[in-house]
């Protein structure tokens, strides 16, 4: 009688716990998608694909399956092309950025025009509406 009890306490505390986990994990998802959306500086959490620009992906399923916007973000830093960023590639890291319109990036003068943002090229692998200005990338640790 007692050990069906436990057993009962033991099921409802593991369901709470994992139901917590996977709403916490949408909300995350769903505050990513909301800020991609939005306008002005902003803070994100997800995964980076460095592909000339960094793309960063709301998740890891997103960056395996090269989901496109808003379940990622195309950014790049002024002058981007004059560092190494491939310590982020593949990595969860946190970055802070300025949201800008694609369609109103100009184009560099070249016999291919192509989006320009600070010196910096704009593929908008992500093929989304808003793209990032890189203020910071850092490295998360895993939780």
């Amino acid at each position: 009688m007692l050990k069906a009890h436990f057993h009962k306490i033991f099921v409802a505390c593991l369901t709470a716990t994992l139901s917590s986990c996977v709403s916490d994990t949408s909300d995350n998802q769903d505050t990513f998608i909301r800020k991609v959306q939005g306008s002005g500086t902003i803070t994100l959490e997800g995964w980076a694909k460095v592909a000339g620009e960094i793309v960063i992906y709301k998740d890891i399923e997103a960056l395996k399956n090269d989901s496109e916007f808003p379940a990622c973000i195309s950014g790049v830093f002024r002058n981007h092309y004059l560092k190494d960023h491939s310590a982020f590639d593949g990595k969860r890291v946190i970055v802070i950025g300025k949201l800008l319109k694609h369609d109103s990036l100009g184009f560099e003068s070249s016999p291919i025009p192509r989006r320009i943002l600070e010196g910096s090229v704009v593929s908008n692998w992500c093929y989304g509406e808003n793209v990032l200005l890189l203020t910071s990338v850092k490295l998360m640790s895993d939780k």
